[in-house]
């Protein structure tokens, strides 16, 4: 599902593996464009190992203070 398909679904008609499935994706996907488009970033991500896993669960994701 796309974010447009997303955002076309009805409030509150998703079950939570269904939005916990979508959000990993979108974040997997938003972790990739922050390491291409940030030089920054890259070195935080490279720094732990993590340039190219796949995150598979919300709590596997980083955490990284917004501050930084």
């Amino acid at each position: 599902m796309n974010l447009e398909e997303y955002l076309m679904v009805e409030p509150y008609s998703l079950i939570k593996e269904e939005k916990e499935k979508f959000l990993i994706h979108e974040l997997n996907f938003l972790t990739e464009h922050h390491q291409l488009k940030s030089k920054e970033y890259s070195k935080i991500i490279n720094a732990y190992d993590l340039s190219k896993k796949k995150f598979s669960s919300l709590e596997s994701f980083p955490y990284l203070p917004v501050r930084l």
